[in-house]
């Protein structure tokens, strides 16, 4: 295709730098340059024809491919879903200093060293009932225990704890406040260190 591009090209100049006056010359590079014109419409349509199964491939792949992308769209919106309904989530209060809700999850050991040793044993809600939970608690502080966040994310399958509970209840897990805030999740929330840590709460 190249080749045919750069002979229409060089078929077009010589027509057009032939002098007029040459009474054969003129005619007969016009000619070659309508020769290989019509070689080169032929030559593009071979091509085209023949790549058609390479289209059609492509085609078919990135169908494939966006079908994959939705259906794996579809199974973690399932997922984040299913596991937002599970009654495993917990909390127990402490009132030495500032009113401190512990925050765990039943069927996750705890992993923090400064987790109560008989967390109180509440029923387990789901996570809108340990949000509304929390919020007619109205602790000063929350402290997240980090096991029950790792399990959490490790289901959630490379989403995060934060984002996951932003796009369920456009807050901050650790705050409750609304709009939630713009900084890193990777850095420590005021008042605590990271998911593990305390933060401040507020009502919405």
């Amino acid at each position: 295709m190249d080749a045919i591009s750069a002979e229409l090209v060089a078929a077009k100049h010589r027509a057009r730098s032939v002098p007029r006056w040459r009474r054969f010359a003129a005619p007969l590079a016009l000619r070659n340059w309508e020769k290989t014109r019509q070689r080169y419409e032929r030559v593009m349509q071979e091509a085209s024809e023949a790549y058609k199964p390479v289209r059609r491939e492509i085609g078919q792949a990135m169908w494939i491919e966006k079908e994959k992308a939705g259906e794996h769209a579809r199974q973690a919106h399932r997922r984040k879903a299913e596991l937002a309904e599970r009654p495993i989530w917990g909390w127990s209060m402490a009132t030495n200093g500032q009113p401190t809700a512990y925050v765990f999850r039943h069927d996750v050991p705890a992993g923090d060293s400064s987790a109560p040793a008989s967390p109180q044993m509440n029923p387990p809600v789901d996570l809108p009932g340990l949000r509304q939970a929390l919020n007619d608690l109205k602790p000063v502080q929350l402290q997240w225990d980090s096991t029950a966040i790792t399990e959490t994310e490790r289901e959630l399958e490379s989403v995060s704890f934060e984002s996951w509970w932003r796009e369920l209840f456009y807050e901050d897990y650790r705050t409750f406040t609304s709009p939630p805030p713009s900084r890193s999740s990777s850095r420590p929330p005021i008042g605590g260190t990271g998911t593990s840590g305390t933060g401040g709460f507020g009502g919405y």
